[in-house]
């Protein structure tokens, strides 16, 4: 008969854990302390060895600790956020009053939007001048912004060149005269040389200078000034009358 007596010490479980995944705002610090837990030693991913840390960048932490014979190991990761960018805009050009205007603001999935319109998405279409601001939350707070929408009664879109070379190649360059996008039912368009003296008149679009003088002779190069009036309807069926004065170059 022979006997054998073995002594068995079984230590408790340390119980580490460092809890759930954290989202936390940008500027804010979170402590990850495992005091509670009287291990013998810590040692964290960071090189620390202390029993709490704190953490102000975003990433995994781990962390092993031991008590006598037990040995345990958690991780974390930390997340960080910051209060939202907002900025309302238009996605599309409108230069005539009562058209639809869609005012947009940056789409987050965490994001809540409230209207001063009562609108809680994050584009809203309106018909109507006058101002609109977007609150935009997430939870890290609420940002602001205004937007003022004046669109104005739509002209009739007239451009007129600055100089011209009735010599050019280009058909384009080569005549001087409005152009536009208006039906016009009255238009006047004058050209003075430098005394005042009218050298080219036009009652429709279809009659462009073309640098000569009333005797067909080529008009010497220089400035020359203009005058322009014209009464019609924009592309919208609105009324629009405008008159202009210029100067132009002729180039020879």
């Amino acid at each position: 008969t022979d006997t054998l007596e073995v002594h068995v010490q079984v230590d408790e479980r340390i119980g580490l854990e460092l809890g759930p995944d954290q989202k936390v705002c940008l500027g804010d610090t979170v402590w990850l302390d495992v005091s509670a837990l009287r291990a013998d030693q810590v040692q964290w991913s960071t090189g620390e060895t202390s029993n709490a840390i704190a953490v102000t960048t975003p990433g995994w932490y781990s962390v092993t600790a031991a008590r006598g014979n037990c040995v345990e190991h958690d991780s974390i990761f930390i997340a960080y956020d910051s209060l939202p960018e907002v900025s309302i805009f238009t996605n599309q050009i409108v230069d005539w009053l009562g058209a639809v205007v869609e005012l947009e603001t940056y789409a987050q999935n965490d994001y809540r939007y409230r209207w001063n319109t009562g609108a809680t998405t994050p584009t809203i279409s309106t018909l109507e001048n006058g101002t609109y601001w977007v609150a935009v939350n997430n939870f890290c707070g609420e940002v602001v912004d205004t937007l003022l929408l004046a669109n104005e009664p739509c002209t009739c879109r007239i451009f007129i060149a600055n100089s011209f070379i009735p010599e050019s190649p280009n058909a384009e360059n080569a005549k001087f005269s409005p152009q536009g996008t208006c039906f016009f039912e009255d238009y006047s368009f004058q050209v003075f040389d430098r005394w005042g003296q009218k050298v080219f008149e036009s009652n429709g679009l279809h009659q462009a200078w073309d640098g000569t003088l009333s005797n067909g002779q080529p008009a010497p190069g220089g400035v020359y000034t203009y005058t322009f009036f014209y009464r019609g309807y924009t592309e919208e069926g609105r009324q629009s009358i405008e008159t202009r004065q210029g100067t132009v170059n002729l180039i020879r």
